[in-house]
């Protein structure tokens, strides 16, 4: 009879903007004493530091182990964009500086992104669920599980989009700071 061992590795993908300070502090210690490895997929920064021992970096079809912190990734993040931006697109002429931007403005923005963000998130926490759960299987078409599979990427990719505005915007805001 084998019994039961806690898992080494533990994936947390949740969204956590819709936890309250209670369950964001709970979540916090929990992590922080559990002895196995996590691997935390996540926007929020707060609990990154709170309980990262260590960053990855994801891009270019790797995964390696990223030397700095978060400030370091923002560096890393703005530094990257104008090389993507010039590969991606060709050479324009040169615009006009750019108006200084109305903060109350950019802060509601951010936060309907927030918003719809934290809605893709669950939507996508959602269908994922589904297609982990064997009754799913068991009990559904292949067709109606074929359109999970569908709604999953085109929802990875709603997420990525909206994470990557907010970053955007995150970052405009606090270079008018």
């Amino acid at each position: 009879m084998l019994a039961w061992q806690k898992p080494h590795l533990l994936l947390l993908d949740e969204p956590t903007n819709h936890l309250d300070l209670d369950m964001r502090d709970a979540l916090t210690i929990a992590l922080e004493e559990y002895t196995g490895a996590v691997v935390i997929v996540s926007h929020d920064r707060s609990l990154i530091r709170a309980v990262a021992d260590e960053l990855w970096l994801v891009a270019d079809g790797n995964a390696k182990l990223f030397d700095g912190d978060l400030e370091d990734y923002k560096v890393w993040i703005e530094t990257r964009r104008p090389r993507e931006t010039v590969q991606a697109k060709p050479e324009k002429p040169a615009q006009p500086a750019a108006p200084k931007i109305n903060r109350k403005a950019v802060q509601s923005k951010l936060a309907r992104l927030e918003t719809e963000l934290n809605k893709a998130q669950t939507e996508l926490a959602d269908i994922t669920r589904q297609l982990g759960d064997p009754a799913t299987y068991a009990e559904c078409s292949s067709d109606f599980i074929a359109n999970l599979n569908v709604r999953r990427e085109l929802m990875e990719g709603k997420v990525a989009s909206l994470e990557e505005s907010w970053l955007e915007m995150e970052m405009s805001l606090e270079g008018a700071a």
